[in-house]
């Protein structure tokens, strides 16, 4: 999954994303049991990406990529 912030343009990837929720809500917490955490009680990564601020500009307006 690649993400982009809709306001300033800076990418993510789906590692940066889970790194940025395991440093501020789950610290000790593998990649990959987060992942499982994530998609399992919210079911929609989305909702998972708009809980993500941007480290760049500070907005809250990531959203998934297609290419």
């Amino acid at each position: 999954m690649s993400v982009q912030c809709l306001a300033c343009g800076k990418n993510y990837s789906e590692n940066d994303i889970l790194d940025y929720h395991i440093k501020n809500s789950y610290p000790g917490k593998s990649r990959a049991a987060l992942k499982e955490l994530i998609y399992a009680t919210e079911g929609d990564k989305n909702r998972t990406l708009r809980a993500t601020q941007c480290s760049k500009c500070s907005k809250w307006e990531l959203a998934p990529t297609y290419r």
